[in-house]
């Protein structure tokens, strides 16, 4: 299946084709990495962590931002059908760095003690990722084997690492173990290139250390757990699967992952702030589930995480980085991440697009709503998600075979009914394992309407069972300073808002926030607007109104943004 290096779709055309949230969200960010700044990605800045040269911060790191760049700009080229010639450049340049050992950057330390090396192998490890997934989009035979001579060095380093003594030490150290073991998902992708028995052992050996502590970084310890799900993909060891899905539900029971569907940088951290990072790792590692064991429980979790917390964590700039987690909403942001975030939420895009469809069993299921590609023999249909603006996705039949198909939609947990259109008349299909399915003969040229109905829910704080949040549809709303900026008077927290009490399933009805001047731009979602009274902290004989509003639209926002999502609730009339 190779869940991280092969899309289901190959795109025609580039994303002229589409025009959804995701599409202007992937070239906001692709704009921000070729021609955007502070600071720009130019060819000495991206490369100085594989001279070194400290001109930067985190050049220690040897190659982990300029391996996010090449897989990032490589795999950007599969969604829009255009290459990059500064791609390209650098890339050269680089492989002309690589020491002949086989690494890159600076060699911390030649004896035994395994802590030196940690920023080095985290830094070469991402940089094996980075040439794997160049060498699967634009095969070179001097890209392969400059990723096998690193992939070697990697594996030269183990008997460091192997002692049961220093596994301990750094897992308990805020799981620094987990900077060596995310060297899987490249000794993984160097196996799938080369099929080289060596580099799929090492990476078995790798995935045994791979366990969750306190306080551990959240990135560090997804990123290996998305490497075991390969190495699972690769080596079919049913124990590598129940691996990950042992470690998912113990984040989950552990509430590490946040209602709008987000980790923090660090697990069981007291001063939380989530990264762009583990967020797009998470989402990762929830389709990559789905894709193996098609669960329901993994695809949703992907489309909260998705539609709540990575749209959340997109600066207006296009970067993604770090905001701090207040008790209840989230502050102004910390960083815009350019030596990580940035890249990596540029590369999580096309994961996303590849994961709109999927096909089997002779049915084609849509699966998100957000903009993509599904084929099945013959049949060629192409999403262009409106659902913020019109709670509605547009198929378009780009090609048909003469013979009834079966197209299937799957009717998500946050709406209602799902109803699929053609030519103003609705189809009659058959609702079935949460899918709406239809068969008949397409025709190219068709354009299919499949239309969401949503409603407000409510959802209460898994330590503070006083308060509550909100989601309309799939997006979870608050209040934020631009939109309600009285809403932050003091006393705001003692802001009590007014509700009937909650129906069975969580439903609340408020009411829709009438479009206007402040729902046009881009990133905004008018579906997922209402308006909430209540009761201010200061003066709580007057009810006053505000607007709450998609945590997403924060890309559409200036900077700082202060928000509000955890609620108490006065109940009554």
């Amino acid at each position: 299946m190779r869940l991280a290096y092969v899309l289901c779709a190959v795109v025609v055309g580039g994303m002229g084709s589409w025009a959804g949230d995701l599409t202007k969200r992937f070239e906001l960010t692709l704009e921000r990495v070729l021609h955007g700044g502070p600071p720009g990605y130019t060819d000495d800045f991206v490369l100085a962590d594989v001279v070194p040269r400290p001109e930067r911060r985190f050049t220690e790191y040897s190659g982990d931002l300029s391996g996010r760049y090449l897989g990032a700009l490589a795999y950007a080229t599969t969604l829009t059908g255009k290459s990059y010639s500064e791609l390209d450049r650098k890339l050269t340049a680089l492989l002309a760095l690589q020491k002949p050992e086989g690494y890159f950057g600076s060699l911390a330390s030649t004896n035994q003690d395994a802590l030196p090396d940690l920023a080095l192998v985290w830094g070469n490890g991402r940089l094996l990722v980075g040439l794997v997934e160049y060498h699967q989009i634009n095969p070179q035979a001097t890209v392969r084997e400059a990723a096998q001579r690193l992939g070697d060095f990697l594996l030269s380093l183990e008997p460091k690492f192997a002692p049961e003594a220093v596994r301990e030490a750094l897992l308990a150290d805020r799981g620094r173990y987990h900077y060596w073991t995310q060297a899987i998902e490249g000794l993984v992708g160097l196996h799938r290139l080369s099929s080289e028995a060596r580099y799929l052992e090492g990476a078995t050996r790798l995935a045994a250390g791979v366990a969750r502590r306190p306080g551990q970084h959240s990135h560090a310890l997804l990123t290996s757990l998305r490497g075991v799900l390969e190495l699972y993909d690769r080596g079919r060891d049913a124990q590598h699967l129940a691996q990950v899905e042992r470690l998912w539900q113990e984040l989950v029971t552990a509430g590490e992952v946040l209602a709008w569907g987000a980790p923090p940088e660090f697990l069981g951290a007291s001063d939380r702030r989530e990264e762009g990072c583990s967020t797009a790792d998470w989402l990762w590692l929830n389709l990559g589930l789905w894709a193996q064991t098609r669960q329901l429980k993994y695809l949703e979790e992907a489309e909260r995480t998705l539609l709540n917390a990575f749209y959340f964590n997109q600066f207006h700039t296009g970067d993604f980085g770090h905001r701090h987690l207040e008790p209840r909403g989230a502050g102004p942001p910390v960083a815009r991440a350019w030596w990580c975030c940035t890249l990596h939420g540029l590369r999580t895009f096309p994961v996303v697009h590849a994961a709109a469809f999927h096909r089997a069993d002779n049915v084609l299921y849509y699966d998100l709503p957000v903009d993509g590609e599904g084929r099945l023999d013959g049949l060629v249909l192409s999403a262009d998600a409106r659902l913020e603006q019109t709670g509605t996705v547009l198929l378009r039949v780009r090609d048909a075979a003469t013979a009834p198909q079966r197209l299937a939609v799957r009717q998500p947990g946050w709406a209602s009914a799902v109803q699929i259109n053609v030519g103003g008349v609705n189809l009659a299909g058959e609702l079935k394992d949460g899918y709406l399915h239809v068969q008949r003969p397409w025709k190219a040229g068709e354009r299919v309407t499949i239309a969401y109905r949503m409603g407000t829910r409510v959802v209460r704080h898994p330590q503070h069972p006083d308060w509550l949040a909100f989601l309309h549809g799939p997006w979870f709303i608050g209040v934020n300073e631009v939109a309600s900026p009285n809403f932050f008077d003091e006393p705001a927290e003692r802001n009590r808002v007014r509700l009937i009490a909650p129906g069975e399933g969580g439903e609340v009805w408020l009411d829709p926030d009438p479009p206007g001047v402040r729902d046009s731009g881009r990133f905004r979602i008018p579906q997922g607007h209402r308006k909430v009274r209540y009761l201010p902290g200061g003066y709580s004989v007057q009810t006053q109104t505000a607007l709450l509003r998609p945590l997403a639209e924060q890309t559409a926002l200036p900077d700082p943004t202060a928000w509000l999502f955890w609620f108490e609730a006065d109940f009554g009339p």
